[in-house]
């Protein structure tokens, strides 16, 4: 398993100021590790992120990154600086067409916000689902690693993400 080859001397430790207040040792302080390949970084994301488009027959959700100044974030490499998700379902609209510019109908593109995370403190987020308008408060649980997706685009490297368990509060 690749993460067994981590050690404690290529640790990248992130600043405290991410964390909107101390650092405890119960919580875990490291979003970002190198392992010994130069070219694979280790992300620690809340369970509810998706860092590539998921596509569920002729639809896609996408998720997007938000910052504090409201602006998109491509690629996240500091999970402590994005400010809110947003997860949109983009799909064609059967039903309605339009005419494109050079006369042609076209079937309409949809694309609809579904849900949003937004982040409240350094353990806490407040997650909107749009289509049923719940609002649930979550509290991220950091020590307990809930799945771990392996991406790789050739150019980059190696990026693996380890989802943490978040959960509501009660």
């Amino acid at each position: 398993m690749l993460l067994g080859i981590l050690n404690m001397k290529n640790l990248l430790l992130l600043p405290a100021c991410l964390f909107f207040g101390s650092i405890s040792a119960q919580h875990i302080a490291v979003f970002a590790q190198k392992t010994d390949r130069a070219d694979t970084i280790t992300y620690l994301a809340p369970d509810f992120y998706k860092p590539i488009a998921i596509q569920k027959r002729d639809t896609i959700f996408r998720f997007e990154c938000y910052d504090n100044r409201d602006s998109i974030i491509n690629s996240v490499t500091d999970f402590g600086k994005v400010r809110y998700y947003s997860v949109f379902k983009n799909y064609i609209d059967s039903t309605h067409t339009y005419k494109d510019a050079q006369g042609k109908k076209q079937y309409l593109p949809v694309s609809k916000i579904v849900e949003r995370f937004d982040r409240l403190g350094s353990l806490k987020w407040m997650h909107v689902a749009y289509p049923s308008n719940i609002i649930t408060e979550l509290k991220d649980i950091k020590t307990d690693i809930v799945n771990t997706d392996t991406l790789t685009d050739g150019q980059s490297g190696v990026k693996i993400y380890r989802y943490y368990r978040t959960e509501p509060v009660k």
